[in-house]
């Protein structure tokens, strides 16, 4: 559905360098992992606490798609564990922070995306929340480095609220019921939510 979304489905594989924390906030760097991400179909119970459904269409054949049912990526992570904060930079693309809590942190990131096959755009709120799990399956109360394994969901909501994305200078029309067939976002959002898991590691490693 957004191959352009947030940089997940189309993150560059070219080599980068790890987002060094900002001088003054005394931060250290956690390693770069290689992610993969699984599409949550829409009705299906995932068993984990606190996960979003997905509502967007994902009729490989309706004017939204594909979507990818799988994803992998590349991200770096940094820490600062005093000060609560995270550093997150999926290979090729900007440094974003967000916040940690124990063994487990969350990222923020607002994007563009040009929907394939519908000739409009959205603009995409995603939400990645990712915690550090132990070989015994136990999540620490705070994150212990070496990180083997990580965790969680990333979940992103479209929009049809695209004006920001227009105001910019993308190209296209904000995404409404009558883009096209299947392209029309149910109540002017819905969301694509992909269960994650990263072990240590970059292309070709």
């Amino acid at each position: 559905m957004r191959r352009a979304a947030a940089g997940l489905a189309c993150c560059a594989l070219a080599c980068s360098s790890p987002p060094p924390p900002p001088a003054d906030a005394g931060g250290g760097y956690v390693g770069a992992f290689a992610f993969t991400a699984t599409l949550v179909p829409p009705g299906v119970d995932a068993g984990i606490a606190g996960l979003p459904e997905t509502s967007c269409p994902i009729d490989l054949d309706a004017g939204f798609g594909p979507t990818p049912g799988s994803l992998t990526f590349y991200a770096y992570l940094s820490e600062n564990a005093d000060a609560g904060v995270v550093w997150w930079q999926i290979l090729g693309g900007p440094v974003q922070q967000g916040s940690l809590r124990g063994g487990a942190f969350a990222v923020a990131v607002a994007s563009c995306a040009p929907i394939v096959g519908c000739g409009c755009v959205s603009s995409v709120e995603e939400q990645v929340e990712l915690a550090q799990v132990l070989p015994d399956g136990g999540i620490p109360a705070t994150l212990i480095v070496p990180v083997l394994s990580l965790q969680g969901w990333i979940d992103d909501r479209l929009s049809s609220e695209a004006g920001a994305c227009l105001d910019a200078g993308t190209q296209g029309v904000a995404c409404a019921d009558d883009a096209g067939p299947g392209c029309g976002i149910g109540g002017g959002a819905c969301d694509l939510v992909y269960t994650v898991a990263g072990v240590p590691g970059l292309p070709g490693s």
